[in-house]
């Protein structure tokens, strides 16, 4: 006789997730950084966690509040890191780079410096921030089960790959080394209020693993099929939106590879638990 799954267990994946980090981190961050740091992180564990249990799974509610712990994990996981004097690991990423491709992609390509090229790849850098908040205005503004769904899915791809910002802490390679580098990104207004968003920002250490390609690849796979035309304007700005990462200088070239790896494997477990029926 076949076990039912508990689907409302799962459900809760995103949840159980961020409140497991966030209570592992405290304990770190007690033991190596600052107690008040450490403190905070289990202060904030425990209010999330008391937010979902009055929430309802599928309820709006839900969804703000997960969009609220993936913003504040981001935002907050520079100071995390810091806390817990986790070693700035650049030179290892670069190293890799040049194990694997020979020289970092960032380094090797910086001849393609375009200005109408920059443009495009700066707008498509920005089209994951669009599509996030345009998926989050659908849950919020449509009580469909799919958009629920969805949500949990990316907010779920959230809580995997924040936590391996711990890994290899490391800033935009254009950062740490700007000396591989014989002249600035040349481009327009949007090309320039590109990189003046990145650089007042984005968390400071934000590399690896690209979350960029994890998470705009996992809301790209999982749209629901009704948004058909919506999927197709950001598949291709998928596709350009990786090449930014590099002819902007923001990523190694083993930060995009890790970020493919991550999302193979999560959309291959999440389809085959939504095969079985163990996952809504």
């Amino acid at each position: 006789m076949r076990v039912q799954p508990d689907v409302k267990r799962l459900r809760r994946f995103p949840e159980n997730c961020f409140a497991f980090t966030a209570l592992l981190i405290s304990m770190l961050l007690l033991v190596r950084g600052p107690a008040a740091l450490g403190i905070a992180a289990a202060v904030w564990g425990i209010l999330y966690s008391c937010c979902v249990a009055v929430s309802r799974p599928e309820g709006r509610p839900r969804i703000l509040i997960n969009y609220a712990a993936a913003l504040s994990g981001y935002s907050l996981s520079g100071h995390v890191i810091d806390g817990l004097r986790i070693c700035d690991r650049s030179v290892e990423l670069l190293e890799m780079d040049r194990f694997f491709f020979g020289e970092s992609p960032a380094v090797a390509f910086q001849w393609i410096n375009i200005r109408w090229l920059n443009e495009l790849l700066s707008f498509s850098y920005l089209s994951y921030h669009v599509y996030l908040h345009w998926l989050l205005w659908d849950a919020i503004a449509t009580p469909e089960s799919a958009i629920n769904t969805m949500s949990r899915r990316v907010y779920g791809a959230f809580a995997v790959g924040l936590p391996m910002y711990l890994l290899l802490p490391a800033p935009s390679i254009c950062y740490s080394f700007p000396e591989l580098f014989t002249d600035s990104v040349n481009g327009y207004w949007g090309t320039r209020a590109t990189l003046w968003i990145v650089a007042n920002f984005a968390a400071k250490y934000d590399s690896f693993p690209s979350l960029h390609v994890f998470i705009m690849g996992t809301m790209v796979w999982f749209d629901p099929k009704r948004f058909g035309v919506r999927r197709k304007i950001m598949i291709p700005a998928y596709g350009l939106m990786i090449v930014s990462t590099i002819l902007l200088r923001f990523h190694y070239g083993v930060d995009l590879l890790c970020g493919v790896v991550l999302l193979t494997i999560y959309v291959f477990i999440v389809s085959r638990r939504t095969a079985n029926g163990e996952m809504a």
